[in-house]
């Protein structure tokens, strides 16, 4: 069953959330895949500052991350580990987004 949470976003059922992983993981340790050519990391968002230090890309300098240890990490992301579901307001029809949290150096690292 899911749940609302506000608009957009909703809380996905257990099962969908580890279907997501499963699907996520296979890709993930795929021997066609490459990290570095194959993940698409958004280092910044469109009005996001250069030095707020919560962008994507401040947080992988911080934990001195590449796109292997993005890989590494989305492929050991747990059911518990997921925060909700957001469905794109400006196109609908795209995939939903499933976000997570880990704790990484302590901080929560939202993915």
């Amino acid at each position: 069953m899911e749940s609302s949470v506000t608009s957009n976003t909703y809380i996905a059922s257990m099962g969908a959330v580890e279907s997501f992983l499963i699907s996520l993981r296979e890709i993930l340790t795929s021997s066609e895949f490459n990290a570095e050519q194959d993940l698409d990391i958004l280092l910044k968002k469109k009005h996001e500052l250069m030095n707020d230090p919560f962008t994507a890309q401040n947080t992988l300098l911080a934990l001195g991350f590449n796109a292997e240890d993005v890989s590494n990490q989305l492929a050991a992301l747990r059911v518990y580990d997921y925060y909700c579901s957001v469905i794109d307001n400006k196109d609908p029809t795209s995939s939903v987004f499933h976000a997570f949290i880990i704790c990484l150096d302590s901080r929560n690292v939202y993915i």
